[in-house]
């Protein structure tokens, strides 16, 4: 009874300050019905209202609200204001008075009846299994059998399920799931490995208009009653502040007064605005030692979710039955998946949008809420895919703006001056109509490309998402991505295979370079198309993987794995990817490869093994490059390149062993480490906060939280980034080149490098005649003019330092 005592003072404290005789008859109600008998408790009044508060019921077998050891359940039933709240039958409809002369207010129309019986189920780490038993006697039973802990409650035959959450993980039920009935119950099934949260309802009758924290815990809540006579309720907007966590939120009374917790920091959310008939039902708090914990969400009466969350907040799922509905069935819980829906049943009776009968008024189905956290905010998310677009839109225009440009230069017939005396007019003419037949295809494949990537990324690739999760279902999130990936790429086949084969079989046919077969096409496009599925079947669900089993800060683990992939396809792709496409022989010219040993060990370069590949039976473009980790370098050489003479292709050679030798390789494998560190962190950022959500929603992917959705939005919203640190990337790669030429001419190659350079591009007739903003734009490697300008710069001074 002390006990009871205690409660009832601590649970007064926390109304709001209610003034005078009206505070102290709460109290003095609250003493006296912990001071009675259980008997005297449960008899009639004079009013005839009955009170029934189950933390001061005898508990028995099968009624016992059992909380987990981490979580707080504060139920403000037992802190009803003004006298408290009773139930009093009337014929037709069940209607919550307050004790006194107040008028009624009716929240159902007809009979309430509950449509679940029992809640129970086992608990171990996490949940492993839920059971809800109907009073029709059917039984729901979700997940497998397990746990060392299994609970029971039992619901009276009036009360029904308003909300369900759950606590996600990618196995058993979740680290938790809680149902909130009307009775103020709070139902928590929990694992060891569930977030301590600390939840808080109002009664019926009553709405929450203000909030109370001891440090960083929210500890009570402010309750005022529903107006009856159509005011306006008391809560207008809700806005927060998160950032890591949520550091401050505000609520703003319709009164004009505004109560604020926590301090400055984040990235504001909100305003979101409540309807005039719209109030706070409940509050829930994923608590942490600082801030405002990691999390706040609110739940409306209207059924809206509103969540403010930080990124080290676990995530959970919320569902809410709307007006005249409650929960009677969970769809989509099972061992190793999420919460994606529930049943619905109609209280009071069936109405037309019953689906099916169970057992009596029970509708079946998925009601999706959109009415969540963000709904406030279709305008800003429309701007977020508007400005996606329009940025897309403006690079795009630029690019077409420099094609436009370098199209004019590449129809001029003189030879440029720097070449005159050098270039033959005939060849020039060649590379200029090369240059311009590529050119004009290239718009045409652009704007191709323009148009079917925003239908694509508007309605057909949500489209096949939602085929996909149609087939096999969101909580299969491994296969649901593959299938996805799958129907994408083969989407993507009707424009780029005709766009492929126009480019080999007419444009590099008409001029010279194509040496590819319609069967070798054939194949390398089935060979291709099968690594493809090996490589992606494997990486993209371990991709998935790290970021579910991880969570917050998976940036690092994901990180750290595409860089042992990096690692790994730098011995991969040269030994066992290319050798399907290409034949590797040793080098055949025996003389040619006594003098790339010599200049290898000239300068030191760590070479095992000089090959050449048939790179002419696909195209007549030549190339040279090396492979290989520290001590064990290999040489391959195309045999397009071996038609030149020794010392070319030794200046040749000698210019990649000058980027061996300024260390670019391992600068370029730095670079590309960073910036896929920072481009996994800032995914970090949105995966586990609410950007993630805008994102999905907005794209039109509705309401999943995959990992391959996500991150493909992020990459579009950041391919402007991306495009400007792409330009950044060419602008060192041109002084990379610089470097390199400069080598081999401080090794006496200049005057062959000269030569192979000119001869390689004119064979393969390379633009002699570039745009400025073209090249700087797009050319990775400096316009030859400019290359040879470079090294004969470099001849002069050394003449002038010989001299």
């Amino acid at each position: 009874m002390k006990t009871l005592k205690r409660r009832g003072k601590v649970l007064a404290s926390r109304l709001p300050d209610a003034p005078g005789k009206a505070g102290d008859a709460c109290f003095a109600l609250i003493l006296r019905i912990a001071s009675m008998s259980q008997a005297a408790r449960k008899a009639v009044d004079s009013s005839g209202c009955c009170l029934r508060h189950p933390w001061i019921e005898e508990k028995d077998s099968n009624h016992e609200k059992v909380t987990g050891s981490s979580d707080t359940d504060i139920s403000p039933t037992t802190a009803r204001r003004n006298g408290g709240y009773g139930r009093k039958k009337m014929e037709g409809c069940d209607t919550l008075t307050l004790f006194g002369d107040e008028p009624s207010v009716t929240y159902w129309h007809g009979p309430l009846k509950g449509a679940v019986k029992q809640i129970s189920g086992s608990v171990g780490n996490a949940v492993d299994c839920v059971e809800m038993q109907l009073r029709t006697g059917k039984k729901h039973f979700y997940g497998t059998q397990g746990g060392f802990q299994h609970k029971s409650w039992r619901l009276h035959h009036d009360e029904v399920i308003l909300a369900v959450a759950q606590e996600e993980r990618d196995s058993f039920v979740g680290n938790s799931v809680v149902f909130y009935t009307s009775e103020c119950q709070i139902i928590a099934l929990q694992g060891h490995d569930a977030t301590n949260r600390t939840r808080l309802i109002a009664p019926i009758g009553s709405q929450i208009s203000g909030l109370q924290f001891e440090g960083s815990q929210l500890t009570g809540i402010y309750l005022e009653r529903v107006p009856f006579d159509g005011s306006p309720m008391a809560v207008s907007s809700i806005i927060g502040h998160v950032g890591s966590a949520v550091d401050k939120l505000v609520l703003r009374l319709r009164d004009g007064s505004t109560r604020r917790y926590g301090f400055e920091g984040g990235y504001q959310c909100g305003p979101y605005n409540l309807d005039d008939d719209e109030y706070i039902l409940l509050v829930e708090q994923d608590r942490r030692d600082a801030y405002l914990g990691n999390s706040i969400a609110f739940v409306t009466s209207k059924g809206k979710i509103w969540e403010f969350r930080g990124m080290q907040a676990s995530r959970s799922r919320r569902f809410v039955a709307p007006p005249d509905r409650q929960i009677c069935g969970l769809f989509g819980l099972q061992r190793e998946s999420l919460v994606s829906g529930w049943d619905l049943r109609v209280p009071s009776f069936a109405t037309d949008k019953t689906i099916r009968k169970l057992g009596g008024d029970v509708m079946s189905g998925m009601w999706m809420y959109l009415d969540h956290l963000w709904m406030q905010h279709d305008a800003a998310h429309g701007m977020r895919v508007q400005c996606s677009a329009r940025e897309c839109k403006v690079l795009h225009f630029f690019e077409q703006y420099l094609e436009y440009r370098q199209l004019q230069k590449n129809r001029e017939s003189a030879v440029p001056e720097e070449f005159q005396g050098i270039v033959d007019e005939a060849k020039f003419l060649e590379s200029q109509a090369y240059q311009k037949d590529k050119r004009l295809f290239g718009f045409v494949k652009d704007w191709v490309s323009f148009i079917f990537d925003k239908v694509q990324l508007f309605l057909i690739t949500p489209w096949l998402w939602h085929y996909a999760v149609s087939v096999f279902g969101e909580e299969a999130e491994y296969s649901c991505t593959l299938f996805f990936l799958f129907l994408l790429q083969w989407v993507e086949k009707p424009i780029s295979i005709p766009f492929s084969l126009y480019s080999n079989f007419v444009v590099e046919e008409k001029h010279g370079f194509n040496k590819m077969t319609v069967k070798l096409f054939v194949t390398d496009l089935i060979k291709s198309e099968i690594l493809t599925y090996v490589f992606g079947g494997l990486l993209v669900p371990m991709l998935i993987w790290i970021v579910r089993y991880f969570g917050a800060g998976f940036y690092l683990y994901l990180w750290g794995f595409v860089q042992c992939l990096m690692m790994a396809f730098m011995w991969i792709y040269p030994n066992l990817i290319q050798p399907l496409f290409n034949e590797f022989k040793t080098l055949q010219d025996l003389e040619l490869k006594e003098k790339i040993e010599a200049l290898a060990a000239e300068v030191s370069f760590p070479l095992t093994k000089l090959f050449q590949i048939d790179g002419s039976k696909r195209s007549g473009h030549s190339n040279a490059y090396f492979f290989g980790f520290w001590k064990y370098k290999r040489i391959v050489l195309y045999d397009t390149l071996l038609h030149l003479k020794h010392d070319d292709i030794l200046a040749i050679l000698c210019h990649e062993l000058g980027h061996w030798k300024f260390g670019h390789t391992l600068m370029n494998l730095v670079i590309a480490s960073a910036h896929t560190f920072v481009l996994f962190w800032l995914f970090d950022l949105v995966m586990y906060s609410e950007v993630s959500s805008q994102m999905v929603k907005q794209f039109g992917y509705g309401e999943t939280n995959a990992v391959m959705v996500s991150l493909m939005l992020f990459m579009l919203l950041v391919s402007p980034t991306e495009q400007l640190l792409s330009l950044l990337m060419t602008m060192l790669s041109r002084r990379n080149e610089f470097q390199a030429d400069s080598f081999a001419a401080k090794m006496g190659k200049s005057d062959g490098l000269q030569s192979g350079l000119f001869q390689i591009h004119e064979e393969n007739k390379g633009d002699l005649n570039p745009d400025p903003l073209y090249s700087w734009y797009h050319f990775s490697h400096p316009p030859l003019v400019e290359r040879l300008r470079a090294l004969k710069a470099i001849e002069a001074e050394s003449a002038k330092k010989v001299s």
